[in-house]
């Protein structure tokens, strides 16, 4: 008789399977317009913390650290206190829909008003010499961001991936 896997492999199969489910379907089967403007007051947040005369002058990796918590805390705060919230009262998806686009323009309109429309650099990449490789050049903080970005997404595209179906191992008899 085979024995139970441990409860560890159990809960890493069902975390594998929910984050596929939910990168299928999303988390909160919501097409969130304010997305990007998510990411832009991530952004804004992290210049803020690294390079802006009133804020901390954070080096740009801790900046970056501080603000990804302070994202997902307000991603929480989001869940919380206005989807929770609107899907609890029957809110139907189309109205959902619209407040994004809403919560969109705010976001957006805030984010022109305190900081403006000029773009800035962050105080760790103001200038840069690029390093050339044959006929390629790049910037060191180019080629930073490049292999970021691309083990970002084999990241994702791993943890997206359906689970492996475990295989079964029965007991081997000697011949006869």
């Amino acid at each position: 008789m085979p024995c139970a896997p441990p409860a560890r492999t159990k809960s890493t199969r069902a975390l594998a399977r929910d984050t596929q489910r939910g990168g299928q379907r999303g988390t909160t089967r919501l097409i969130n317009f304010a997305h990007g403007e998510l990411v832009t007051l991530g952004a804004t947040v992290a210049f803020m913390l690294n390079a802006s005369v009133t804020g901390p002058q954070l080096q740009l990796i801790p900046a970056a650290l501080v603000t990804v918590a302070l994202g997902a805390a307000f991603g929480g705060v989001l869940e919380l206190g206005l989807w929770k919230p609107l899907r609890r009262q029957g809110i139907g998806r189309i109205q959902l829909f619209i407040i994004s686009i809403g919560l969109s323009l705010l976001i957006r309109h805030i984010i022109l008003v305190l900081f403006g429309t000029r773009p800035q650099p962050y105080a760790d990449y103001t200038i840069q010499q690029e390093r050339q490789w044959g006929p390629v050049s790049i910037a060191a903080r180019d080629l930073v961001i490049s292999v970021l970005s691309l083990l970002v997404l084999v990241g994702v595209a791993l943890m997206l991936q359906p689970p492996v179906p475990e295989r079964r191992h029965l007991p081997s008899f000697p011949p006869l």
